[in-house]
């Protein structure tokens, strides 16, 4: 579902966020101007991102920023520029496949080397191929965003997706290795 992300200004702070009524966030915030809107289905990355960019003139415990004319701008360009949109955060699985492979790919060339046989060679790509999912487990996505910036829950799919693809590839690296040891190689 489209949601807004919004820029706000009241008096000489400004307010990133997100919402799905834009009307009630002008009733209760009451701005002095509203910069910019923009509608996406992916809400919680682009604001995570510009909430991220901008984290060092946040005033702090509070949702407001201390930003100069020219950091306005910038954000309202950001939001405004296709290729500076954020990777949607259900993009990110893809991603951490894309360097499942490459690392799982390095990996096996690398290890060929090794000579130690191809049950304990494969076992070392997969091995390594783990290592972005785990990543992904741990953190939820690969696209900088601040843990405080982007709810729990929104990155949960992914973390459990990760788990499952982490898992999956250290269990296969594991028959592998014990194909390999049974073999006596």
């Amino acid at each position: 579902m489209a949601r807004v992300v919004y820029l706000l200004r009241n008096g000489d702070l400004y307010k990133i966020g997100h919402a799905a009524d834009m009307q009630k966030v002008i009733k209760k915030l009451r701005p002095d101007e509203i910069l910019e809107t923009v509608q996406t289905d992916d809400p919680f990355g682009i604001e995570a991102r510009l909430l991220g960019k901008y984290k060092a003139f946040r005033i702090p415990e509070t949702e407001y920023f201390r930003l100069d004319k020219d950091q306005v701008q910038e954000c309202i360009q950001q939001m405004n520029i296709d290729k500076t949109t954020p990777t949607p955060l259900d993009e990110e699985v893809a991603t951490g496949l894309k360097g499942a492979f490459i690392l799982g790919i390095g990996g096996f060339g690398l290890a060929l080397f090794s000579k130690a046989g191809l049950a304990r060679d494969t076992a070392i790509g997969f091995a390594l191929a783990s290592l972005p999912m785990w990543l992904l487990f741990l953190t939820g996505s690969f696209g900088g965003y601040d843990a405080q910036d982007v709810p729990f829950f929104s990155t949960w799919s992914n973390r459990m997706k990760g788990f499952v693809l982490a898992l999956s590839f250290v269990s296969i690296a594991f028959t592998l290795e014990s194909l390999n040891q049974f073999l006596g190689r």
